[in-house]
Parts: C-alpha cells; structure tokens; sequence
C-alpha cells in the first residue's frame, strides 16, 4: 500500500490493489502524520477482510424466493421451477438445522456435508443436477450481492461416464458387446 497526495487541496490517498483490482481509498487529510496512522488502520482492516462491497443482507429463504422468482420470469417451464423450489427449500431447512440464516454464511463444507447427506438417496445424476442447482443459485446470489464470495465457484462434478458407470464396452476376444 502506498500513500501520497492528490488533488488541488493535497489530500492523501492510499493506493492499493485488493482481489486482482486497483483501488484508491481517500484518508480525508492532508497532514502526512495522521495520513500514515489512517493508512496502518486501514492496512488492518484490509487484513481481516473488513474492506469492500457489503452483501445485502436477506435470509437464505427470501435469496431461493428471489431466485425461483427469477427462473420463472426467464421462462423456465413449471416442472423445472418446482424442482427448483423442492430442492432449494431442503437445502434450507438442511441450513436451518445448522444455524445458517444468509446467504453469506454458507461454505464450502456445508455445501459438501449436505450433499454427503443426500448421497445414500440420490442417483449419481440426481447429485451432479443438485450440484448444478446449487451452483445456478449461488451465482445468482453473486451477481445480486447476496454473497460477497461464491462458495462453490470451481465446482465441477464427475464426468458423464463417471455418472452413469462404465456403460456398455466392446469385448476383443468374444467379438461381441457387454456390459
């Protein structure tokens, strides 16, 4: 971070990058000394993650209402807003249960610990459209500031032959197809 004065008054700045952007931060003071100390606090609060966009705050059940909401005006059709919904109220109920109220409390672990509870359940291609449910709605809260950080934003699931098994192969020595 570094400090210096701008403009026709002189007041200092302080110059920093913060998540790969460039960021200037007035210090509202044109006295060196006291631009310095204001500099180290603000340094702190950089450090503890303190600084930057503030999620607005609503709970995870009115974030699913938004988002359902938003499925149906793109035009989603009526079987996939339902499948939406169903899904995404467990996933809160899942969150209630564990003390989660925001959005913006959710992690990655919890994510993982609520699909690990639905595994025994679920078929593998069940689990890979939840998990794509899942990240659907968390993009969706990025973008509208729910969330200041995406919990699962390189979530990728297995591959389709890892879903769906190994699939039907063909056998050199009997010259035939098994399974």
């Amino acid at each position: 971070m570094t400090i210096y004065p701008r403009g026709r008054k002189q007041i200092y700045v302080a110059d920093f990058w913060h998540r790969g952007k460039h960021c200037r931060q007035s210090l509202a003071t044109s006295n060196q000394k006291v631009a310095r100390q204001e500099a180290i606090q603000f340094e702190g609060r950089l450090a503890n993650g303190d600084f930057g966009q503030k999620s607005v705050t609503k709970t995870l059940a009115e974030a699913v209402d938004a988002f359902v909401r938003h499925r149906e005006t793109e035009g989603r059709r009526r079987k996939t807003v339902v499948k939406y919904r169903g899904f995404l109220e467990s996933f809160v109920a899942f969150a209630c249960a564990h003390g989660i109220t925001k959005p913006s409390d959710v992690t990655a672990l919890q994510i993982d610990e609520f699909r690990a509870q639905r595994r025994p359940t679920h078929s593998p291609k069940s689990m890979h459209n939840e998990g794509v449910m899942l990240k659907c709605f968390f993009r969706y809260c990025r973008v509208r500031k729910l969330v200041l950080e995406n919990p699962m934003p390189r979530w990728c699931s297995k591959s389709r032959s890892q879903r769906r098994g190994v699939g039907r192969t063909w056998n050199k020595s009997r010259a035939s197809w098994r399974r």
